[in-house]
């Protein structure tokens, strides 16, 4: 098992963006190796900061990928 510390940060500057988090952002952390594919949801905020934490079954290497199926 291993942890994967996400951050999402938007500029203080783009209110559209940042008002975006509260549709939920998806940031999917996909293994280099195996390519297994793990998402977390960013929600709920007006903050133009936010960090989550996702387990994985898995070390190595990760891309993160972030998408907003909801705009």
């Amino acid at each position: 098992m291993a942890t994967i510390i996400i951050n999402l940060t938007i500029p203080e500057t783009n209110t559209v963006k940042r008002n975006q988090i509260r549709t939920g952002i998806v940031a999917t952390a996909i293994h280099k190796d195996t390519g297994h594919k793990y998402s977390v949801i960013f929600s709920s905020s007006t903050s133009s900061s936010l960090t989550k934490q996702l387990t994985v079954p898995y070390a190595g290497k990760y891309i993160i990928r972030y998408s907003n199926p909801k705009v």
